[in-house]
């Protein structure tokens, strides 16, 4: 493939998945479905280092939950697209996150690895706010599994 066509093709995978991110389908409901994420502010972008940190915390809470699982050891490197089928495989996420979190991993793979540098504070507000929900729901899950744990080795007493 031509570095031409490769430049192409990331911009286009880029593109794709913030567009899929924005869609309808991708909407988080917030406070029992009554408000909703609206991904109709253009002007509402972040930077990319505040983005990346963000998923950052995304990969490192599915290696811990997949730790607490007890179906990786903290010091695997387990591919986020791997964790992804692991998490929903245990119910830790349903379908429409995993392919949530598959986008933004795209989005994520395209801006750290194109081939131009103009994305700083190219990224909208709203697929940050899709990301930190993401780590909220998580973290969540994360609790649960600790706590449910933490009673059965009470019980087990």
């Amino acid at each position: 493939m031509k570095p031409n066509s490769l430049e192409k093709k990331m911009e286009e995978l880029g593109k794709d998945a913030e567009k899929i991110l924005l869609s309808e389908d991708f909407q988080i409901n917030k406070e029992n479905n009554k408000k909703q994420i609206h991904t109709t502010d253009k002007e509402q972008k972040i930077s990319l280092s505040e983005f990346i940190s963000q998923y950052n915390i995304l990969e490192n809470k599915a290696k811990y939950i997949i730790k607490e699982l007890g179906v990786g050891n903290i010091h695997d490197h387990i591919p986020l697209y791997n964790s992804i089928n692991i998490l929903l495989k245990y119910e830790i996420i349903d379908r429409t996150t995993s392919l949530q979190i598959n986008e933004i991993r795209r989005l994520r793979n395209y801006l750290v690895h194109g081939i131009t540098s103009s994305h700083e504070g190219d990224i909208s507000f709203s697929i940050y706010t899709i990301l930190t929900e993401i780590n909220n729901k998580l973290d969540e899950k994360l609790n649960e599994i600790r706590a449910s744990k933490t009673t059965s080795q009470d019980i087990n007493k």
